[in-house]
């Protein structure tokens, strides 16, 4: 009889334990791949890395909430359209009667310091993603393919990397024509942030309890 292949799917769910143990077989206990994966998977390090998240979820709340109160120039052009709205009026007749002197659309030019914060915060973000990419890069460096063995590496580096092209495209003149899905992406981001917050948060009391014997990847 010949043998049965059963996909298992906790072979895509490699713990923390299980992951150095492969390394230290493929390249011994002194090689330098060990050395890195256990400074990555160091507890310092996983509370420096919650704290990034942690700032990064600061910051997009803080301009989540510089959006609201001080809308870019489309949100303006929007509203001052939607104003004008009649039951019965095609929409081409709505934007027609946005053109009207009663109400003219216009960019309201944000404060000096709005534009500003807007700016820090989007460096600050940038900057904090970039650190993830990084970490992806040194993991991927130590584990070689094994980092492909666990969904949790390549969900996160996806949502970072897809997350920084994101900021990137939508910035300037291209945000401004599209700031709702601009608003959307936000949204999406922090929810993963917090949510791989909360798994950072479980984590930290497991190692404070001393009952955790194994750990999968921490973010998302």
């Amino acid at each position: 009889m010949g043998r049965h292949c059963q996909w298992r799917p906790k072979e895509f769910f490699i713990s923390q334990a299980f992951e150095q143990e492969i390394v230290r077989k493929k390249f011994g206990d002194t090689s330098w791949n060990v050395k890195v994966l256990r400074a990555v998977h160091n507890k310092w390090c996983q509370y420096f890395l919650a704290s990034l998240l942690a700032l990064d979820i600061l910051c997009l709340v803080t301009e989540l909430l510089l959006d609201s109160y001080h809308p870019t120039c489309s949100v303006v052009i929007a509203s001052c359209g939607a104003s004008n709205r009649t039951d019965g009026i095609p929409p081409s007749v709505h934007r027609l009667l946005s053109t009207e002197a009663t109400c003219m659309p216009y960019c309201l030019e944000q404060p000096h310091w709005v534009h500003s914060l807007h700016e820090s915060l989007f460096w600050i973000s940038i900057s904090i993603l970039l650190m993830f990419q990084v970490e992806f890069l040194i993991l991927f460096a130590a584990i070689r393919f094994l980092f492909f063995r666990n969904v949790f590496y390549i969900i996160d580096f996806i949502v970072v990397t897809a997350s920084i092209v994101l900021e990137f495209s939508l910035r300037g003149p291209a945000g401004a024509e599209a700031g709702g899905l601009l608003v959307v992406v936000r949204v999406w981001r922090l929810f993963r942030i917090a949510v791989s917050l909360s798994c950072c948060c479980l984590l930290f009391k497991f190692w404070s309890e001393k009952k955790m014997k194994f750990c999968v990847a921490c973010r998302f």
